[in-house]
């Protein structure tokens, strides 16, 4: 590691907890009910996939090098290799203590390497598979923490919810990451396409304005069909894990429910949900949050029976690993 590298902010005090805390405020409400030691753990792989997002969106220094030296290190995936960095040496201990499906993080890198010269998508597939390069594969990284023995059909639906996610948070982004140069919607345009999305937020006459929310709405809608699929995979997670990330994407969907709530009006910059709102879905899902814990193997084995996977949501993802198609 060159001796002028830089951590990004959030990174000084080397714990994992503080990185969740301060940069996932949904997942680390939902992290308490893991307990100690899994709560722990998922700490140390969001503070993995945050550092290689941070160094991706770094507008300031181009970290192309260090992301494909990262990326280099996962392929060898030997631990004795020392990459002098301890995220990266802390992932690669992760990966052996909890055995991550390596080729899920190589994706990953793979994504977020692409990221830096991204402008645009052209259609559906192009979108759905960027989704599974920078947060399905978050996903299938998670499961093992998750669950003691994962069955290999539970992995599809960790995609779903990764996929899920991202979506929200390309529909909540649209302006900013307009600001940026970029825009993730596949979104029919002659001309300067982040150019035009600024434009029309400044203008409330503008035609493009109702294009881009009619946009926003039809991809929050997509988003609800991979919700539900991956929802139906935490059948096969531990107790905790299964509550844990329920109350995750039920959060975070609020996002998706609350910028339509209010008119698709992604103009007025990001939806946040607040630390109330936190509070009343979890009251909400307070009965689904012990469901859980209150069934028998055998009645919870029916629900895994029927958590089968639809594979037309994964069409776009030919030759990914562990996608259904």
């Amino acid at each position: 590691m060159s001796n002028n590298f830089k951590y990004p902010a959030g990174f000084e005090s080397k714990d994992p907890e503080d990185v969740l805390a301060h940069h996932g405020r949904s997942f680390n409400w939902a992290k308490y009910f893991l307990g100690q030691k899994k709560g722990i753990a998922a700490a140390r792989l969001y503070q993995f996939c945050r550092y290689v997002d941070d160094l991706a969106d770094d507008s300031e220094n181009d970290h192309i090098r260090k992301l494909e030296e990262i990326r280099s290190t996962l392929i060898k995936g030997n631990i004795d290799h020392k990459p002098n960095d301890y995220v990266v040496e802390d992932f690669l201990k992760l990966t052996t203590d909890y055995d991550l499906p390596i080729l899920a993080a190589i994706a990953l890198l793979d994504g977020v390497i692409g990221d830096r010269s991204f402008s645009s998508t052209s259609n559906k597939a192009e979108l759905i598979r960027y989704c599974y390069h920078v947060a399905g594969t978050v996903g299938l990284l998670m499961s093992p923490i998750l669950g003691d023995k994962i069955d290999k059909k539970a992995l599809p639906h960790a995609i779903d919810l990764g996929i899920a996610m991202q979506l929200t948070n390309i529909c909540r982004d649209v302006l900013e990451d307009a600001k940026q140069g970029r825009c993730y919607l596949p979104i029919k345009h002659k001309g300067d396409l982040s150019g035009k999305i600024l434009k029309a937020a400044t203008n409330e006459s503008d035609p493009f304005r109702k294009v881009i929310s009619e946009h926003i709405r039809y991809w929050l809608n997509t988003s609800e069909l991979y919700y539900s699929s991956g929802l139906k995979g935490l059948w096969h997670l531990t107790k905790s894990g299964h509550c844990s990330i329920y109350l995750a994407a039920k959060i975070y969907s609020q996002i998706g429910n609350k910028l339509k709530r209010n008119g698709v009006s992604w103009w007025e910059g990001r939806v946040v949900v607040t630390p109330l709102e936190k509070i009343y879905v979890t009251l909400i899902s307070s009965h689904r949050l012990i469901l859980p814990f209150i069934l028998n193997r055998r009645i919870s084995d029916v629900f895994i029976s029927k958590s089968y996977h639809d594979s037309t949501l994964h069409e776009h993802l030919i030759g990914l690993p562990h996608a259904n198609c």
